[in-house]
């Protein structure tokens, strides 16, 4: 009986020690992603679960918000990687830009700009706009207004959260908007037209950020892989 127990714990011991070794080296644990809403269209769920089945023991436990937040809970160690809409920067932080979208210009069908082929950018400089708050991401609003409305500030009549708050409001013909291409033409509604800019496309960043003390190597394991 002794003989069975001792061979039952050396087992055990063994196991332990593998799963340890796993964690150490990243095979295992657990990694907190935080995605962000505008950009759920460019692929970062698609490199969350190619991390996934490339790393199967390692639990991946995912939530969704927008930059400002995601940085906050990098912040209070709330999750430990970020998408997030570039630039950004927080203390630290480190963050990797990961790649560029064009934006594209959003009109209700009616307007005289949606017999336009292209959009120059100063088309839109005395039109009423529907932009998100810049609260939620200050250095990728920022980016848009430099690239759109260079020399002027943007007419903002209306503020709303989200892409598909602000393709209805397009659609009502509260005004107009700028979004990603890409996911404008996805959930485009009725009455609503897009239209690319002219050469060179204003573009809006997506990277990933992290505490830059970290010392997780399943975190290594992510960066990494993308």
């Amino acid at each position: 009986m002794l003989r069975d127990e001792g061979r039952a714990m050396l087992r055990r011991c063994g196991e332990l020690t593998e799963r340890v070794r796993a964690a150490g080296s990243g095979r295992s644990g657990r990694l907190r992603v935080a995605y962000t809403r505008s950009a759920a269209d460019l692929g970062a769920q698609r490199m969350v679960r190619e991390f996934r089945r490339r790393w199967p023991d390692v639990e991946v436990a995912t939530s969704t918000g927008w930059t400002t937040r995601n940085v906050q809970m990098l912040a209070a160690d709330e999750t430990d990687v970020a998408f997030v809409r570039t630039p950004v920067a927080g203390d630290g932080l480190a963050v990797r830009h990961l790649a560029d979208e064009e934006l594209a210009a959003v009109l209700p069908a009616a307007h005289p700009l949606a017999r336009r082929r292209r959009v120059r950018p100063e088309w839109l400089r005395d039109e009423a706009v529907i932009l998100w708050p810049r609260a939620q991401g200050p250095g990728f609003h920022d980016r848009i207004v430099e690239q759109v409305w260079p020399s002027s500030r943007p007419n903002v009549v209306l503020e709303e959260p989200e892409a598909e708050s602000i393709l209805a409001a397009v659609a009502d013909g509260l005004g107009v908007a700028v979004l990603d291409h890409g996911r404008a033409r996805k959930v485009r509604l009725p009455g609503v037209v897009v239209r690319r800019f002219t050469e060179p496309a204003p573009t809006a960043g997506l990277g990933v950020a992290w505490r830059a003390n970290d010392p997780s190597p399943t975190l290594a394991r992510l960066l990494a892989s993308l």
